[in-house]
């Protein structure tokens, strides 16, 4: 379990360096609105999911995999892709989602499955941001 344990906080320390680094090598990603934010955020949690799929599932379930995905998200707060309200906005429609047999909702299938985010999706989270940033 110390071994697992281990394993995961390295693994986490390399995803957040890479991340970083990426972040850099894109320039300012301040810059993105819109779907193209969204799709940095769905590309981050493509990885996030591949890298947990190589553990124990029993270990590392699904719903941990969703909280280091906002966690992720928050990250981004500070480069001004959602404010506080809106990744709220976010987290609450994502955690509302029904999701299918194996836990997945339709922002993870798309990501996961490399396909872009239909946008359908990405204006029912931007209402649903948007709504509660007016409030």
């Amino acid at each position: 379990m110390k071994g697992l344990k281990f394993l995961f906080g390295m693994l986490l320390a390399g995803m957040c360096f890479h991340m970083h680094v990426q972040a850099q090598n894109a320039g300012n990603l301040s810059l993105l609105q819109g779907p193209e934010a969204a799709q940095v955020l769905f590309a981050e949690c493509q990885s996030i999911q591949a890298s947990f799929d190589k553990l124990d599932r029993q270990e590392m379930p699904l719903a941990y995999v969703k909280y280091k995905y906002f966690k992720r998200v928050g990250m981004h707060l500070k480069q001004g892709l959602f404010t506080e309200k809106a990744l709220v906005a976010a987290e609450e429609e994502f955690l509302a989602a029904q999701p299918d047999e194996y836990g997945h909702i339709p922002f993870e299938l798309a990501a996961m499955s490399g396909q872009k985010v239909p946008e359908d999706l990405l204006q029912q989270a931007k209402d649903a941001a948007l709504q509660l940033l007016s409030q």
